[in-house]
């Protein structure tokens, strides 16, 4: 599962580091912060472009957000098969996971050792919101926990180190070997302060 993410606020170093060729005026209006499912967030293209979208896929008639789509099950699911040719990478600093019973959670905050940025699979879609109005939506591809992160959570977040975020957006179609748990050894991971996840249905 992924919850919840963080990015500082930076956006030159995104462009930098993932050497993209265009800047979007709005990303005046993100100032880093700890992103919660429905918060507008950066993504980056295939195109090599950075938009900022809202996090969480829907279905009509229905208000919970799906915030991650499972990798296993990615070519089954109507939701997330059709948008498979929409292919994009949430650049991150870290993301956060939870532990324990309800009521007593500890928060972790889980980033990469030797990478100061990363990206994190995803895809994009358009939707209708109630007013008619049409916006495009990111969900988070999970996949099984590595050996590190199985000790807090069975699902983690596909990651990709810098450049190697370039596969899954060229659209190879070995998803297998894309869509794996990061390598062994490879997270760092520490508690963090803060409040208990809300509750969320995905």
């Amino acid at each position: 599962m992924c919850g919840r993410f963080f990015l500082n606020g930076d956006l030159e170093n995104v462009i930098t580091s993932f050497d993209l060729i265009n800047k979007e005026d709005d990303k005046k209006c993100f100032d880093g912060k700890e992103i919660f499912p429905s918060n507008t967030a950066p993504i980056i293209k295939g195109d090599n472009t950075l938009h900022f979208i809202k996090w969480g896929f829907t279905l009509k008639n229905n208000k919970n957000l799906i915030i991650n789509a499972r990798s296993e099950s990615i070519e089954e699911k109507y939701l997330f098969k059709k948008a498979l040719k929409n292919r994009c990478v949430v650049p991150a600093n870290g993301f956060y996971e939870w532990k324990g019973e309800k009521g007593s959670k500890i928060k972790y905050k889980i980033s990469l050792k030797d990478e100061e940025i990363f990206s994190m699979a995803a895809l994009y879609d358009t939707f209708i919101d109630e007013k008619g109005q049409t916006y495009e939506a990111f969900t988070i591809i999970t996949t099984e926990a590595n050996e590190e992160m199985s000790e807090i959570h069975h699902r983690m977040p596909v990651m990709f180190k810098l450049g190697e975020e370039k596969v899954w957006l060229a659209g190879d179609e070995n998803l297998e070997e894309i869509l794996k748990p990061y390598k062994n050894g490879s997270l760092k991971i520490v508690e963090d302060s803060g409040y208990e996840q809300m509750s969320l249905l995905f």
